[in-house]
């Protein structure tokens, strides 16, 4: 380790590569060191070669990796001129966000574990739909009902939207098998393609210890979502007890968290208790941690040749305030090969839908009008000007008719990282 006379110094958290190749990626200016033998090896004289320097902590995204970073920050107050401590946008270390294709700036801050946020000029992050009144992007979602109600197969059904849009789905699964989920998925609908984005862990075995490897492994994959199937299941694999409420906290600590500070959202299934339809089984706490919980009911049972409504109905948690109180689905084959996953609701929510399939209609008007006249691609602000409405919903349905193997839109990046749109069969030769 050097005595620093630099703008800026990085000491990666863990690893003699992290440290190598965060030089090599970044063409760094500054230097990138790293303790020898790893997390909880840092001795308080280490602290001499960083006086006065701004130093940049990269915590490993785990528990022993945040306690060293936590211990690092301690050690330099006071003789570095200032600390922050930052992890990886994607994966565990510096190494995985290297490889990732992450930038230097797109390491993310983490708060000092006791630090107050300033609420006066903290922004408020909008609400944003993984999936349309069910699932939020980011949440944490508990679905629970009695067994043999199709928990499964609506989960199935859940993920085809998103991988047909081009994103990737983990399935954690305890309780059914690759011979039986495929089958399922093939009867939805999947197509190949779809079926690699759905990411498949059968019946993966983690005990406490090894919780951050199961997540770390997730995380290459880069998921929009995680489905548990079931939850019950992988708290047993687990060696914790889903009635003790110190264990499902374990649990939301060492799983649902880091995913969750990784951008997934994460949806788990769960059987209710043998006398209380009204809550998951064992702990109460389960549904504690939980942002989102829904009850699963179906009108009957279905199958491949029939048809049933399936109902969520919203539970105790609601924490952004945005669930409606039920959800209703039409789910089952329809007798001639085929498959159907359909909202139903009432009238306001069938006009809403009908709604935002006219934004979408417009959206594509719009583009292939400019594209025609002009040739080029247009500019989602320009968009915004032609289509009117809010923002946010014309920007969410021009990015969802640029994704997925039936996307209608190309999106390309102009000047100042403007997001460009044109018809996705049109002729770019002339750009």
């Amino acid at each position: 380790m050097l005595s620093l006379g630099l703008d800026r110094v990085i000491p990666i958290g863990n690893g003699v590569l992290s440290a190598h190749l965060s030089v090599g990626a970044f063409d760094l200016e500054f230097a990138a060191t790293c303790n020898s033998e790893g997390a909880g090896n840092w001795r308080s004289e280490f602290a001499d070669y960083f006086d006065g320097a701004p130093v940049v902590v990269v915590a490993d995204d785990d528990k022993p990796g945040m306690a060293h970073a936590r211990q690092v920050r301690s050690s330099l107050l006071g003789r570095a001129d200032s600390v922050k401590v930052v992890r990886a946008a994607s994966g565990k270390d510096a190494t995985d966000h290297i490889e990732a294709g992450n930038s230097l700036d797109e390491f993310i801050p983490v708060p000092d574990r006791f630090s107050p946020t300033d609420l006066a000029n903290h922004d408020v992050q909008e609400i944003e739909w993984l999936v349309d009144d069910v699932l939020l992007a980011g949440g944490y979602h508990l679905i629970f009902s009695k067994p043999g109600t199709g928990k499964t197969m609506f989960s199935l059904c859940l993920a085809h939207q998103l991988v047909k849009q081009g994103k990737s789905v983990v399935y954690l699964d305890q309780e059914n098998g690759p011979d039986v989920v495929k089958s399922r998925a093939l009867a939805i609908g999947y197509t190949e393609e779809d079926l690699r984005r759905l990411v498949y862990f059968p019946f993966p075995t983690a005990a406490e210890a090894e919780l951050d490897e199961l997540v770390s492994e997730i995380l290459t994959h880069r998921p929009v979502l995680v489905i548990v199937d079931a939850k019950a299941n992988f708290l047993a694999a687990a060696d914790l007890e889903e009635d003790s409420a110190m264990d499902v906290t374990i649990w939301h600590q060492n799983v649902i968290q880091p995913l969750q500070r990784a951008g997934s959202a994460v949806l788990e299934l769960d059987r209710t208790g043998h006398s209380n339809t009204g809550r998951a089984r064992g702990s109460i706490g389960k549904s504690a941690v939980a942002e989102a919980e829904w009850s699963l009911a179906v009108s009957r049972q279905f199958d491949l040749t029939t048809t049933a409504t399936l109902a969520l109905t919203r539970g105790a948690k609601n924490r952004r305030g945005v669930l409606p109180p039920e959800v209703k689905f039409k789910v089952g084959g329809d007798g001639a090969g085929g498959f159907i996953f359909q909202r139903v609701g009432n009238p306001i929510e069938l006009k809403k839908q009908a709604r935002e399939e006219r934004l979408r209609s417009d959206i594509v008007k719009v583009v292939a009008d400019h594209f025609d006249a002009t040739g080029e691609p247009i500019s989602q602000s320009e968009i915004e000007q032609l289509v009117g409405g809010t923002a946010a919903r014309i920007r969410k349905a021009a990015r969802s008719l640029a994704e997925g193997d039936d996307a209608q839109l190309t999106v390309t990046e102009g000047e100042r990282n403007a997001r460009l749109y044109a018809p996705k069969d049109a002729d770019h030769d002339s750009e």
